[in-house]
């Protein structure tokens, strides 16, 4: 009895922490703050690439009827088809794809495995509801891609290169209380 005594005495008396005040800067600031870590994942995707004897290759995609709903990596004669994906918002589909290569001609499909080395969050003055609304949640399209096999390359279908990334998020000031940021509008019809 003497240990549910001493426990509800020793956290009955904790007080309540205040909430953590950040300072917020201009989103152009943290944009800049946020795109100095997207370089800095990049040329660790490149130190990977390299220390593993392989080299980037970018290579031109091209979208082509959707004849089956096919998940895997495939050759069609010379053309190397993708996995089905989607296009959304309209969007244009991607111009280009990234692959690896080997001395010896081996081509692969370059799947990035991000690891996390650190995340941080950046807190804008900014308002989210004042930026531009990017989709107007339309529906997905599914689309096959496909590329050109370069001459003297075999396709071995996806490699996945593991490299550490550093996650920096936004975050805007109306999700902080008493913000004074306008209500978000509605999507775009």
């Amino acid at each position: 009895m003497r240990w549910l005594v001493l426990l509800v005495v020793a956290c009955g008396g904790a007080k309540p922490r205040p909430a953590v005040q950040h300072a917020c800067v201009a989103l152009a600031t943290a944009r800049a703050d946020a795109a100095a870590a997207d370089d800095r994942n990049r040329q660790a995707l490149r130190d990977a690439i390299g220390a593993r004897g392989l080299e980037l290759v970018t290579l031109p995609a091209r979208v082509v009827p959707l004849d089956t709903q096919s998940h895997e990596w495939r050759i069609d004669g010379t053309q190397i088809l993708a996995p089905m994906t989607e296009r959304s918002c309209g969007l244009p589909p991607p111009a280009d794809a990234e692959f690896v290569r080997s001395a010896a001609g081996e081509l692969w499909a370059l799947l990035p495995a991000r690891s996390l080395r650190s995340q941080r969050a950046i807190y804008s003055c900014a308002c989210m509801s004042t930026q531009p609304v990017r989709c107007g949640g339309a529906a997905p399209e599914p689309i096959q891609l496909t590329f050109e096999l370069p001459a003297g390359t075999t396709f071995r279908g996806q490699l996945a290169i593991e490299y550490p990334i550093e996650v920096v998020s936004i975050s805007y000031a109306d999700a902080h209380e008493k913000s004074g940021c306008p209500p978000m509008p509605p999507p775009p019809p």
